[in-house]
């Protein structure tokens, strides 16, 4: 949860004057940890009616004093007074509503006098009993709405508090004078007169405390989710419900003038001085802005309206603070920084074609998956994403740690913050955008922030030096592509959530608040470790609404441009007819690109898929460039279809350039040498000049280079190379069959492949992936066949040498031959899998031996050179299975549940081998397996190994047992399945006794006395849920296999009291009777 403030925290931050009542909240604070006295309790003097009328008095001063806050103080000044008067309205509602429920003795009868403070100094019960009432009001964590939870959820939890406060007070009584004074029937009245009365009139109090507090503060209509306090709490009565007065018996003159509660009686107080209709125009606007909200939003365009409303008028800025804001304002540029645009086509603006996007929030635990698609599915939807977004960045939570934005590629998750910078920067924020691609991915979060800051001003600039020219203004960094910076950086980064969080700690320790969103891709979420309670929210896919919504507005930019070419912008109705694509932003925008072309999704209608759709616009790209050269027009269609193959090639090179590297930009003589490398001289420093300034291109600028449009573009061309490579080796070898020379696979021509996939492997990035699968599988059949022989033969052979080879000039970087063999092998797998129909047999494709030995040594080269990345990806890419005598690639993921060591102990029909020793009375066999895993720990450093060998029971081996089912399982394994057994079958409970049993008997007796324990707590936890006669042969089992008669004691003397025939079955059983006579004399 959320971390909140308590009342005492609140009186600090509101800087309260009140001296008995700042005495009170920090004596609460302290009581129970220091002691009594320590705590200042000896020096006190105070009744329960001192301190309600102190805290009454004081609640209502700080609603008072609320609507000044506006003007005079910074925007995190703001948002800790108004989280710290939430709180305060919290206790003193409470407190008041105790002096409205007619309890059956004065307040001023509880508390600290001078006669009872000598006692209480002493300790004792009535002491301590008074610090813990004291810490339940004034010390704990208090509920405070939040912009991801319904003010209904928050009433509820301050309902919770105000029971919990009067249980508390009812504890306290009960150790007091007073109770002994109450009569019987007060005695038995006062606990259901407490938990009835005051927790429900300290509610409508509190409703009505936090509408008024909303009037002054209209940040707090925008941190509760749903309806606000002042449209009422679903199924309960709302803050602007009536209450009836009662009168209050006097209190000693507590002075509450001021406020004015639309004339509600509450015990005579005259409340003049608050504008209620602050309130309802405030609720009047939630109301209207909601309306607005049900067609889809452009341009988180009330994001800006809604802080206008929120802030005070900023003054002249900073020159360097003025940068830093004008570098944000992106709303006038166009929707994508392309380079160049299609022919015909005008996009639309930044601040016009955003559509505000849907979004999901949940609170990071232990147990939540945001990784997984599914989990999402079951977190909070929510109905405005404008207002969670002005909510959390108001409030409290914000400057305490980040809000990470999670999405798929194509999702908008940069075009939020760009949008979202450009909207904070005309307010009382500061926006800092940090594309974490182009900083160190090794630094901390403040280098990286000051690497951001120094490029964007020209000039070397600290982070400090910029918050302090912003004169208040509160920081929002927005670091855009965690995901970018996971995949780049040479040390695992998967604290940077944590590491972000910490840099908040500091700097609001020091004085400098700061507010943080990350963006992250959804599928590297599991690689990113998510303090407890950070929020994550999830970039939903389009709706219709919003597919609708967009294409309305790329229709107007381009109705009138297309229809001078005869063409017509794509309707809603054939882009929804795509499926998923136009479902995500950077998808549907391609597919109205696509179709601008020559309106052919308008024409057939056919689906295309994602692959399908980046060739198509790409080719029709390519072909358009091509096409401004007479000659090229002139040409036949075949000649020019393999210009733009050619085009597609060089493109693709291109993105492998980048990819090798591991940087999503390179500069443009790296890109001139890489590509000349691969394609040839042609493809120089003229075509690289004119491509990168092309549709599919931005330029950073040096030393930034040049990147592609999105990130996407790169991993589908890097893909769509890597299946040309294998084209190409198929035509090469076929070629070579027709001129009827004598070359077998392994002398195939592959030095194009090699050149393309020996760098790094496909899967570090999955979209790579993704997009060689579904090219291989739109090859035809007859390719794919001679693709997967091919593969296969080039495979065996991988990891030996080949002293000639081309395109050795191509080297973006330099790695050493194992690494490129590895990523050339893997690579390999992955090409093989994708061109074949079923699953790949390991056996049938390394023709291995049956230890599986050639498939082990790659494995283990894959691991120990494709780095975390690659070898992550590719289990991830390429799914295995192991079944019997064989391992499956590309179909389903081993289940974790899956019998490992049966694996290893079986033969391929799952029959288990011969045993080394039978169990006496039992059919299982039991292997005593030496391991070499502690050995291997310093040769192999491991960490997943080191955890999994820490539990090794001995040195120099493991006990094995093949059981009957032909299931395979260690002791260990074992032993705990019987502790956790009780919802089995008795049969099947028995079995694992016997199995056990079996087990221990390779043991040494020192090494098995630990299991033995452990299978003894079990069956006498049995008791009767295990019938007797199966507890007499477990019991007979132990002594056959040698078990000692003196442990087995304690058992057989319960087990003998249990039934009046309990000696006739445990002899039958096989027990003898001189033990059982031993056991119980009598």
């Amino acid at each position: 949860m959320t971390e909140t403030l308590s009342y005492a925290d609140a009186l600090k931050i509101l800087g309260c004057n009140e001296n008995r009542l700042v005495k009170a909240a920090e004596f609460a604070a302290n009581a129970t940890r220091t002691g009594w006295a320590l705590a200042g309790g000896a020096r006190m003097a105070f009744t329960l009616a001192d301190l309600r009328d102190d805290a009454v008095r004081y609640g209502e001063h700080v609603l008072r004093r609320a609507p000044g806050w506006k003007g005079d103080v910074n925007r995190h000044t703001r948002t800790q007074r108004l989280a710290a008067a939430h709180a305060v309205v919290v206790v003193s509602a409470y407190l008041e509503a105790l002096d409205e429920a007619k309890l059956p003795f004065a307040l001023s009868l509880l508390g600290l006098d001078r006669g009872e403070q000598a006692a209480l100094a002493l300790g004792g019960p009535a002491a301590g009993g008074f610090a813990r009432l004291a810490e339940a009001l004034l010390a704990r964590r208090l509920p405070a709405p939040a912009p991801h939870r319904p003010y209904a959820e928050t009433r509820q939890a301050v309902a919770a508090v105000h029971r919990e406060m009067s249980q508390a007070l009812a504890r306290y009584v009960r150790g007091t004078a007073v109770w002994e004074g109450l009569s019987p029937d007060d005695q038995v009245r006062l606990p259901a007169l407490l938990a009835e009365g005051p927790p429900a009139r300290a509610l409508r109090i509190y409703d009505e405390d936090y509408r008024l507090l909303a009037a002054a503060g209209p940040e707090l209509a925008v941190w509760s989710l749903g309806p606000s306090a002042g449209e009422g709490a679903t199924g309960q009565a709302g803050p602007g419900t009536g209450r009836p007065g009662n009168g209050r018996p006097g209190n000693g003159g507590a002075d509450r003038g001021g406020i004015d509660r639309g004339g509600t009686d509450r015990g005579g107080i005259d409340r003049s001085g608050i504008d209620r209709g602050g309130a309802d125009r405030g609720r009047a606007g939630r109301g209207h802005a909601r309306a607005d909200t049900r067609a889809a939003g452009v341009g988180l365009s009330r994001v800006a309206r809604l802080l206008a409303e929120l802030a005070p008028p900023r003054v002249g800025d900073h020159p360097a603070v003025h940068r830093v804001r004008l570098a944000a304002s992106a709303l006038d540029r166009p929707l994508i920084a392309a380079g160049s645009v299609p022919g015909g086509v005008t996009l639309p603006l930044l601040g016009e074609g955003y559509i505000n996007p849907r979004l999901r929030v949940a609170e990071m635990t232990r147990e939540a998956t945001p990784a997984v698609k599914s989990w999402w599915e079951e977190q909070t939807a929510l109905p405005d994403a404008e207002e969670f977004l002005v909510g959390h960045l108001t409030s409290p939570h914000a400057t305490r740690a980040p809000l990470v934005v999670l999405g798929e590629p194509g999702a908008g998750k940069s075009k939020l913050t760009e949008v979202l910078a450009a909207r904070l920067a005309s307010s009382e924020f500061l926006p800092i955008r940090v594309e974490l691609g182009d900083v160190a991915a090794g630094s901390s979060v403040t280098a990286q922030i000051e690497q951001a800051l120094t490029a964007l001003l020209g000039e070397r600039t600290t982070f400090h030096e910029v918050v302090e020219a912003a004169e208040g203004a509160l920081p929002v960094v927005l670091l855009d592509g965690l995901d970018e910076l996971v995949q780049a950086a040479e040390s695992d980064r998967y604290d940077y959530v944590e590491q972000v969080r910490a840099f908040q700690r500091r700097q609001a320790g020091l004085g400098r608040p700061v507010a943080v969103i990350v963006t992250c891709r959804t599928v590297v979420a599991d690689r990113v470790r998510f303090p407890h309670g950070v929020l994550a929210v999830q970039l939903r896919p389009f709706d219709d609404d919003q597919v609708r919504a967009w294409l309305d507005v790329w229709a107007q930019a381009n109705r009138a441009p297309l229809a001078r070419h005869g063409r017509r912008p794509l309707p809603a109705d054939v882009a929804l007819a795509q499926g998923e694509p136009a479902r995500q932003p950077l998808l549907l925008l391609l597919l109205a690109l696509y179709d601008a072309a020559g309106n052919a999704l308008q024409r057939d209608g056919s689906e295309l898929g994602r692959a399908q759709l980046y060739e198509s616009l790409i080719q029709d790209f390519a072909a358009r460039e091509l096409d401004r050269d007479p000659a090229v027009r002139a040409l036949s269609e075949a000649r020019r279809r393999r210009l733009v193959e050619r085009e597609l090639v060089r493109l693709g090179s291109v993105a492998l350039s980048m990819f090798v590297r591991g940087r999503p930009a390179v500069t443009g003589d790296a890109l001139r040498r890489d590509v000349s490398a691969l394609c040839g001289s042609e493809a120089g420093e003229e075509w690289t000049g004119q491509a990168t300034g092309g549709f599919l291109f931005v330029d950073r600028g040096e030393p930034g280079g040049h990147a592609f449009l999105h990130a996407t573009f790169g991993d589908f061309l890097v893909a769509w190379l890597a299946v040309y490579a294998v084209r190409d080796l198929v035509r090469r070898q076929h070629l070579a069959e027709d001129e009827l020379i004598a070359v077998s696979p392994q002398d195939a021509d592959d030095d194009l492949l090699y050149a393309v996939t020996s760098f790094s492997c496909l899967a570090e990035r999955g979209p790579i992936v993704g997009f060689s699968m579904e090219l291989l599988r739109r090859l035809p059949q007859e390719v794919r066949v001679r693709a997967a022989n091919l593969l296969a033969e080039l495979l065996r052979g991988a990891l030996h040498e080949r002293p000639r080879r081309s395109f050795t000039g191509f080297a973006p970087v330099r790695h050493p031959l194992t690494r490129r063999l590895a990523a050339y092998s893997a690579n390999l797998v992955l090409l093989i899998r994708g061109v074949s129909e079923e699953p790949v047999s390991v056996s049938t494709l390394l023709r291995d031996t049956p230890g599986f030995e050639r498939w082990s040594s790659h494995a283990h080269l894959w691991k120990s050179q494709l780095g975390r990345e690659g070898w992550a990806g590719l289990i991830r890419g390429l799914p295995a299975c192991r079944v019997p005598g064989d391992v499956l690639l590309g179909g389903a993921a081993e289940p974790w549940d899956f019998d490992a060591a049966g694996w290893w102990f079986t033969d391929p029909a799952g029959r288990a081998p011969e045993a080394e020793g039978r169990a006496p009375g039992s059919a299982e066999q039991v292997v005593w397996f030496a391991t070499r895993a502690l050995d291997e720990r310093p040769y192999l450093l491991n960490r997943d190994l080191d955890l999994l060998t820490d539990s090794l029971p001995a040195r120099d081996g493991v006990v094995v047992v093949a059981r009957t089912s032909g299931r395979v399982v260690t002791l260990t394994r074992l032993v705990e399945e019987l502790l956790m057994s009780g919802s089995l079958p008795v049969r099947e409970r028995v079995a694992l006794y016997l199995d056990a049993i079996a087990a221990l008997t390779a043991l040494p007796a020192s090494r098995g006395r630990r299991k033995l324990d452990l299978l003894l707590r079990a069956l006498a936890l049995e008791g009767r849920d295990l019938p007797f006669e199966d507890r007499a042969r477990i019991v007979a089992e132990l002594l056959r296999a040698g078990v000692e008669r003196d442990v087995l004691r304690p058992l057989l003397e319960s087990m003998l009291f249990e039934r009046t025939d309990s000696l006739t079955l445990l002899t039958g059983a096989g027990v003898p009777e001189e033990l059982l006579r031993e056991a119980h004399p009598s």
